[in-house]
């Protein structure tokens, strides 16, 4: 053998006699490609020559075969086997083979060893993690795996709450076994090196796996990093080791992309983490930058390029991660990077700058008339209608452009005019406050017809950050041809202005939330400002704050004779006192003030009035109508009382709204006069004694039509008092009673009337009812004085 080795020939039977003396024998053989090549076209080489090397190989694989217990293991290069566009065969990587003469030393090699060789494969992805495991880890004891066990627990219950945002794979058990498997280090991790980056020619299947991890394992356990798992996320490209050992495999220009968009001391998100907090507090974006980077750096060259949404957030998301954050976090770097790219899900970084910085150059250099005439233009499309609100007003600059009107409007605040989340000083409680007293100069006539709705001074930032991106991408899009973009920047400058269009109208529905309404809960002092938070799902501006406020009955889209009846004997039971009231000057109560029910339009009205001829209840919390009333006679003219009456007529301002007691009195009257005095059998009609004989309460029921007064009858001065006077609860109401007996009802005692009739009539409300204490008292008291009925009842 040593002689073969000397005259560089081959050993013959020698080699088979060496072979089998030391059996069982296992031959490894490395990097033999590399050694053949340097022999090829040379014969002055100790070695021998290319021909007597393959020789040599013939003869050792034949050895082997007919020796038991001997096995030969040759490598042969495949880090990256692949087919050419014009042969079939595969070949391998021109860099790993070493030009022409490796490949013909590799194709006499595959020749020879194939004939009796039995082919393995590289270690596949999962083999891969035992292998990483094993040369940079120690094997765990049992409270090792015990925690193991808890942290794979742990991802995979977070992974099967977070539908939707993450590989479906990853809320299957498999998925857990996996997890268990790779650890310490994250599954994704491991796929995109064995998927994406193994396709690189520099880049070794295995022992460029290990390189790196060693690389980022001592990184990450120099710096005391104290993460779950070593994920796609966890890649420290800020350390010159990893990032070298990174980009040996790339293109130079990927140092710059990194330093500019990924990991470097003023990369793009670093700087958004340092904007956002939120983010910041858990280095979202720029984790999501170095998943991005790992994801797709490998796959440029590809005919499949870049990495998809939800594979970036699995290379990031880990139990106490918002994921509803991370798209935020995405987008901004979207935004602002200056070599990120995006097409639909897929996103990747790219040797070439796109047009991100001129974007970001021209956004911050728009004015902000110009991002509020835009956001103006959009707030018109995002009102929508609502049955709560008539005609929108969309963002008045002054309190004089919302003019006085007879229904409820929504008034969309202009965006200057924002809320804050606290307190009463922001623009947009200012300018509420000050539309609802005044229009211009002037006070304001029909403040309770007013709903403002405005934006979250925080949400509203957004906007106007999403609306200048949209605007500078629109303006590219616009001048493709002026700023000689090629085609693919043109194409992501169209599809980006389409993405932040809708981006710029989500955010806008999302952040006119506040609506604001003068509240006057007592009529005695003068009316506030109240506001309240309209969210929702529905993106129409007016729908979601109309459900929420029809809800809370700030705008009433219908209402009942009963909750009329309420407010007459609340808020205007000195005008109810006489005993009727106009519908007119009822309108012009519930336009005027806020401490009236705020009512869509002068229709609910109408309708619930309507709706009392048909109402049982009436004539204990209803009205009648009439026409007018006569203050010689104390008649009502055309009186129509629910169920006497065939309808309630038409309604204008003049129709009247009676007492349910002078209404019965009236037509008790009218009655007794028909039967009294029946008409006289000349066939003339005789008028009713309220003067309209065809829409009296005695006519509408039947009765003959009672007739005139002669007109000679002497009228007698001063026969009747009637009184009726309203009790302050909040006063003392035995003194208020001793004062009434004594000024009033003994006088009158005293001069010996015929008919002396005193009521009493109590009526208390209380919307969460009475306690059982107040109930046993007052109804026990109520049966002893003969208050009648004397009881409580249900609302």
């Amino acid at each position: 053998m040593a002689e073969a080795d000397r005259t560089g020939t081959n050993p013959g039977e020698a080699l088979r006699t060496l072979i089998a003396r030391h059996s069982p024998a296992l031959i490894l053989i490395d990097e033999w490609v590399a050694y053949a090549r340097g022999l090829y076209g040379r014969d002055d080489l100790v070695g021998g020559t290319f021909d007597t090397q393959f020789t040599f190989a013939q003869q050792l694989t034949a050895a082997v075969q007919s020796v038991p217990g001997a096995l030969l293991l040759v490598s042969i290069p495949a880090s990256d086997v692949r087919f050419d566009e014009e042969v079939a065969a595969p070949t391998g990587s021109d860099l790993e083979i070493g030009g022409a003469n490796g490949r013909a030393a590799l194709q006499r090699l595959q020749h020879v060893v194939s004939r009796v060789a039995h082919n393995w494969t590289p270690a596949s992805s999962g083999e891969s993690f035992e292998i990483v495991r094993r040369r940079l880890f120690t094997e765990p004891d049992a409270e090792g795996r015990r925690k193991i066990d808890a942290t794979v627990r742990r991802f995979a219950d977070y992974y099967r709450n977070q539908t939707g945002e993450l590989p479906p794979e990853t809320r299957q058990v498999e998925y857990e076994a996996r997890l268990r498997a790779a650890y310490p280090i994250h599954p994704e991790l491991f796929d995109r090196l064995y998927a994406d980056w193994s396709a690189l020619e520099r880049f070794q299947r295995t022992r460029g796996v290990l390189r790196m991890m060693s690389a980022v394992v001592h990184s990450l356990h120099a710096s005391g990093d104290d993460a779950p798992l070593i994920m796609p996320g966890s890649m420290p490209l800020d350390d010159p080791a990893v990032r070298d050992e990174v980009t040996a495999y790339l293109d130079d220009a990927w140092r710059s992309i990194i330093e500019t968009d990924i990991d470097g001391e003023n990369a793009a998100p670093l700087l958004i983490d340092k904007e956002r907090p939120l983010f910041g507090r858990r280095a979202l974006t720029r984790r999501i930058a170095r998943a991005l980077f790992l994801g797709s750096a490998a796959t440029l060259d590809s005919g499949h390029k870049g990495i998809e949404r939800q594979r970036v957030f699995l290379g990031v998301a880990m139990p106490g991660d918002s994921i509803g954050n991370f798209g935020s976090a995405l987008q901004m770097l979207s935004d602002r990077a200056t070599y990120l790219y995006s097409e639909g899900t897929r996103f990747w970084y790219d040797r070439q700058p796109s047009v991100n910085r001129m974007v970001t150059e021209r956004a911050q250099a728009l004015d902000i008339e110009d991002v509020y005439a835009k956001a103006e233009s959009l707030l018109g499309n995002a009102v929508g209608t609502a049955p709560e609100f008539a005609d929108p007003v969309i963002a008045p600059k002054a309190t004089s452009d919302v003019p006085e009107a007879e229904s409820v409007r929504l008034v969309v605040l202009h965006p200057r005019h924002a809320f804050a989340a606290k307190g009463k000083d922001s623009p947009g409680w200012r300018f509420a406050d000050e539309l609802f007293r005044h229009r211009g100069s002037a006070a304001r006539q029909n403040a309770n017809t007013l709903v403002m709705l405005g934006a979250d001074q925080n949400r509203w930032n957004e906007v106007e950050e999403a609306l200048r991106t949209h605007m500078a991408w629109a303006d590219i899009a616009a001048g493709v041809r002026d700023l000689d973009l090629t085609q693919s920047q043109a194409e992501h400058a169209r599809r980006r202005e389409s993405e932040t269009r809708a981006v710029v109208d989500q955010r806008l529905a999302s952040a006119w939330i506040w609506a604001a309404f003068p509240e006057q809960t007592d009529g005695s002092q003068p009316p506030s400002l109240t506001t309240m938070k309209v969210e929702g799902d529905d993106r129409r501006l007016a729908v979601r704050a109309g459900l929420r406020l029809g809800r809370d009955d700030v705008v009433y889209t219908n209402t009942s004779p009963l909750a009329l009846w309420l407010v007459f004997n609340g808020h205007l039971r000195s005008r109810w006192n006489r005993g009727y009231l106009s519908v007119g000057e009822l309108w012009q109560y519930h336009l005027q003030y806020p401490y009236m029910p705020r009512l869509r339009d002068r229709r609910v009205l109408e309708d619930a009035i309507r709706s009392v001829m048909t109402d049982a209840g009436w004539s204990e919390r209803g009205f009648a109508l009439a026409d007018d009333y006569d203050e010689e006679t104390g008649d009502f003219i055309g009186l129509r009382i629910p169920f006497e009456a065939a309808s309630a007529g038409s309604i204008d301002d003049s129709t009247l709204l009676v007492a349910p007691r002078l209404a019965e009195e009236q037509l008790a009257r009218e009655r007794a006069a028909a039967v009294a005095q029946p008409a006289t059998d000349s066939g003339r009609d005789l008028p009713s004694a309220s003067g309209n004989g065809a829409g009296s309460a005695a006519g509408a029921a039947g009765l003959p039509p009672v007739p005139a007064p002669d007109p000679a009858a002497p009228r007698i001065p001063d026969v009747r008092f009637e009184g009726e006077v309203d009790l302050l609860p909040g006063k003392d109401l035995r003194a208020q009673l001793i004062e009434l007996v004594d000024e009033v009802l003994v006088h009158l005692q005293t001069a010996d009337p015929d008919v002396l009739e005193i009521r009493l009539s109590v009526a208390a409300d209380k919307m969460t009812g009475f306690d059982a204490g107040t109930v046993r008292t007052v109804s026990e008291n109520a049966r002893q004085l003969r208050l009648a009925p004397g009881r409580f009842t249900e609302g």
